[in-house]
């Protein structure tokens, strides 16, 4: 999994915790989207069982939820 996240143009880091089956990186959106992110997670889960492609998208939608969130935050005030 992490071989081939790594190979991915644009991927700067990839770490997994085996114990909660979390997978967190780093990437550079000018490079490579969460979308073709995604699709490689998607090709690459073929080899990790029936169940990963309905968490692969589980996580994705978390994630697009965080970020909006964040988005939707007020900067702290500079007085």
């Amino acid at each position: 999994l992490t071989n081939d996240l790594r190979s991915m143009m644009g991927i700067l880091e990839v770490r997994v915790d085996g114990m909660l089956i979390e997978i967190e990186m780093t990437y550079d959106l000018m490079v490579v989207t969460a979308e073709q992110i995604e699709a490689r997670l998607a090709e690459i889960g073929l080899k990790l069982g029936e169940e990963w492609p309905e968490r692969l998208g589980r996580s994705f939608v978390h994630f697009l939820e965080e970020f909006e969130v964040l988005g939707l935050e007020e900067p702290p005030s500079l007085i």
